[in-house]
This record gives C-alpha cells, structure tokens and sequence, in this order.
C-alpha cells in the first residue's frame, strides 16, 4: 500500500480539518498496535483507519457518521480497493463509536487507535494489550 496515495485520495473527500486531523491521529496509533496485534493486517488496518471518519464533521453527533460513513465506504472499497478485506473493514467502521469490545486483532486495532486519539484512558474499554500499554503510558 502506498500511505501517502491512500491519504491523498481520502483527504481530498474528507472536507473538515479537524477530521483531518483527527484521522492522522488515528492512523498513526493504528500503525502502532497493528505492528504489534497483527501485522499481517496491517494494511487493511491502516484502510480502515484512513476512512473510518470519511462522513463526520464539526456537527456529527453520536454514531450517526460511522453508520452513513460505512455504507459510503462500501462503495469506496469496491471502486478503489477491490484487494482490501471488505467485511472487517466495514464492520470495525460501522461500530467504531460503540466502545465494544471485541478479540479481533484487527477490528480492536482500529477501535483503540481511535479510542487514544479521542484521549479516552479508560482501559477497560480497550481491545488490544498495545492499547491498554499506550492508554497507561500517555
């Protein structure tokens, strides 16, 4: 995967900076725990974290965004990433708002990365031991 095409291509659809921001935030602690959780998904991972708030802006509330945003995914993925593992990445979109919890490395991987990036500490919420160990450290 070429990051920095990936980026370009999603920045250019996210219109909201701090979105922008935020989503960098969450790639960059995606990389982190999926190195250590998986990093056989690590691409796939790093996907899902770039689009995870492809619809959110300074009104979203709630889960609203992740809901919309994956069915717009959907479609991304099939228009532009046809080798990526669709399922996983829609599922952990979908619901990445919800502090679930799950055992998946690769779902839990994006579900902490943007759990850190919202500065949220409450370990019991986490999914990953490279989760908890970066919500203890900061």
């Amino acid at each position: 995967m070429n990051y920095d095409e990936v980026e370009a291509k999603v920045f250019s659809w996210i219109k909201d900076i701090d979105t922008i921001m935020h989503t960098r935030k969450v790639v960059n602690y995606a990389m982190i725990i999926a190195r250590e959780e998986c990093p056989e998904c690590m691409d796939d991972v790093l996907l899902a974290a770039y689009l995870h708030d492809i619809l959110k802006d300074k009104d979203s509330k709630g889960n609203e965004h992740a809901i919309k945003g994956a069915l717009l995914v959907e479609q991304i993925l099939k228009d532009h990433f046809p080798e990526y593992n669709h399922r996983k990445i829609l599922h952990a979109i979908r619901y990445h708002e919800d502090e679930r919890v799950t055992n998946d490395a690769f779902i839990g991987s994006l579900w902490d990365a943007t759990l850190l990036a919202k500065e949220n500490k409450d370990i019991n919420v986490f999914n990953t031991a490279k989760g908890i160990e970066l919500a203890l450290s900061e």
